[in-house]
Parts: structure tokens; C-alpha cells; sequence
């Protein structure tokens, strides 16, 4: 897994303050994406054990002045399933009054019940060039998203519909 920058503190992600990690590797390849050099997933650094480090190093300065941790791309989705989950249990446990986000360009029933255990809310939807709005479309959750079929689901109401245990 490869993560391109980390940047803090992000005001238009989520709702309230945020500490922004951006993976790279993408298969959709949306037209007009915003985030077209991290489609490659090949550019950024590898997030092993050193550089995760760093990044926990990180965010922990900042944790008392941040609200949530946002997970961008490229798409965190397409990263290794196992690395990715290990990633978000370390900062679920880690930062347990920190929300955890995900934006992604899959539909939220493609997203795996593992992955929404560890994280509060979830942006579903891919970038479509021909649904975008100057204004954008404001969602309950706080958030403007970029095209009309986005939408923000919170992890743990998704986890009751399917059934699963919290």
C-alpha cells in the first residue's frame, strides 16, 4: 500500500477539522478526476512499518485539534484488502475519538463489512464529469460532493441494515 501526502488540517472533507491521507492506485480512472496523478499505483511512498510510524507520529500531534482522519485516493479501495484493514485498525484503536472517512468511488454494497467496522462514515459513488455541479450537492453529514449520484453513508447504520454485529 502507498500513500501519496498527508496534509492537515483539511476544513472541506468531512464535517469539522480533518487530518487527510491520500493513497495512491486507482482502476476507475475517472474523467475529470481531481486527483488524476494518484491514479498511478506506482508514485507515492510505501507504507510500511517506518513510514506508518511517521504518520501515527503525526496525526497523534494533532489529535486534540482534529475532529476525523480522512482516507482519499486514488482509491483506498483498490489497495490490498488485508493491508488496508490492518491500516484502519490501527488508526480506529489508535485514534478512537477521531471519526474515520473513506472516500470512494465504489457503491456502498460493494464495500466490505470489515472495512465499515473500522470507520464512521463513507463517501460511495464515482466521479462522474457529466453529474457535477459548480455549487455541488450538500449531504446530511456535512460534506459538498462533487456529482449528484455521490452520497455519505455513517458505517454503522449500513452495518445494522446488512445485519451485521457492531
Amino acid at each position: 500500500m502507498r500513500y501519496y501526502s498527508s496534509e492537515c488540517p483539511i476544513l472541506s472533507a468531512t464535517d469539522g477539522l480533518s487530518y487527510e491521507i491520500a493513497l495512491t492506485g486507482c482502476h476507475f480512472n475517472c474523467k475529470g478526476c481531481h486527483n488524476k496523478n494518484l491514479q498511478d499505483f506506482n508514485v507515492g511512498t510505501e507504507l510500511n512499518r517506518y513510514n506508518l510510524g511517521l504518520l501515527i507520529d503525526d496525526i497523534g500531534f494533532y489529535r486534540t485539534r482534529i475532529d476525523n482522519i480522512d482516507i482519499i485516493g486514488g482509491e483506498p479501495l483498490d489497495q490490498n484488502h488485508d493491508e488496508f484493514l490492518a491500516f484502519l485498525q490501527i488508526l480506529k484503536n489508535r485514534f478512537p475519538e477521531l471519526g474515520i472517512w473513506i472516500y470512494t468511488g465504489y457503491e456502498i454494497h460493494q464495500v466490505p463489512s470489515d472495512i465499515l467496522r473500522y470507520s464512521d462514515y463513507i463517501k460511495c459513488g464515482r466521479y462522474i464529469e457529466k453529474l457535477r455541479s459548480d455549487d455541488g450537492f450538500k449531504s446530511e453529514y456535512g460534506p459538498t460532493l462533487a456529482t449528484s449520484n455521490q452520497y455519505i453513508i455513517k458505517c454503522s447504520d449500513e452495518l445494522a441494515n446488512r445485519g451485521d454485529n457492531l
